[in-house]
């Protein structure tokens, strides 16, 4: 049998990752939670990771910056960015729409997402059971 996709969920808000716990418990994944990018590559040092879901603006080092940093030294990892932020600069938005075409980024999730369809949903398709 095959084992359940590890996902790292990456944001610096601990209600957001409370909240991602709670909808993520009937899913058949392993779930990681840590606040800041550098947690996160560090704990994939230690720890396969199938899929790292992200927030976009974190202090530090933001969500795009590790998920180009993951796809640089962990190729085969699916990566997720979501923003809780209501809006998103043009450059961001350029930044965004180059690095999804590139295949740097799976999917974007914006502002409006909602944990229990957006998130799951996403998390499905990259898994293969969507």
């Amino acid at each position: 049998m095959e084992r359940p996709k590890t996902v790292l969920f990456v944001d610096d808000d601990e209600n957001i990752l409370h909240s991602l716990r709670r909808a993520f418990l009937d899913e058949p994944i392993e779930m990681l939670f840590t606040t800041s990018g550098q947690e996160a590559l560090e704990l994939m040092q230690q720890q396969e990771v199938d899929i790292v879901v992200s927030d976009m603006k974190m202090p530090g080092m933001g969500g795009q910056e590790l998920l180009n940093t993951v796809r640089e030294r962990y190729p085969q990892a699916i990566r997720i960015l979501f923003s809780g932020q209501p809006t998103v600069r043009q450059e961001e938005v350029s930044s965004l729409v180059r690095a999804i075409n590139q295949g740097d980024i799976f999917k974007f999730i914006g502002k409006t997402f909602n944990m229990n369809t957006d998130v799951k949903h996403a998390i499905r398709e990259a898994t293969g059971v969507a």
